[in-house]
């Protein structure tokens, strides 16, 4: 997800750069210009929500399968704490495994929802777009310059 940020960022540059070096181009050109670099922001906004849901998601997986193993000790009286055992102690896992699974779930439908709204008919535009202005070697092409 660094390389698509990235992507955005330069296009977001190189945009408001044209923007900056144009002194005095048509009404129309400036409300286009400026609608793109409100979209090309909008995607860089998604994709950092994206990357963040993401860690937060890979955080809590790894959580979740600490607390697991460690239930799963218990269950086989293999915990390093000695015995006893409290059923507080038990509960408190499995509440955490709970909690845990319901927030991986939250974030897992935050992550689709994100995805949706990268798919839904404007970012699709958007998308063909950014990638009709990329060249096959990376390069940036702004519309100015076909």
């Amino acid at each position: 997800m660094g390389a698509k940020q990235q992507n955005v960022a330069l296009e977001l540059r190189i945009a408001m750069l044209q923007e900056a070096a144009n002194h005095d181009p048509t009404e129309q050109a400036e409300r286009s210009d400026e609608s793109h670099i409100d979209l090309l922001k909008q995607i860089d906004v998604v994709i950092a929500q994206q990357k963040n849901t993401t860690s937060t998601l890979q955080d809590t997986q790894s959580k979740q399968v600490e607390l697991e193993t460690e239930l799963g000790r218990l269950a086989d009286k293999q915990l390093d704490n000695g015995p006893p055992y409290s059923i507080r102690m038990l509960d408190q896992l499995r509440d955490a495994i709970a909690a845990d699974k319901a927030k991986r779930e939250s974030l897992e439908n935050s992550l689709l929802t994100a995805r949706e709204t990268l798919e839904q008919t404007p970012w699709r535009r958007i998308i063909r777009l950014i990638a009709h202005y990329h060249e096959p070697d990376g390069l940036v092409i702004s519309p100015r310059q076909r």
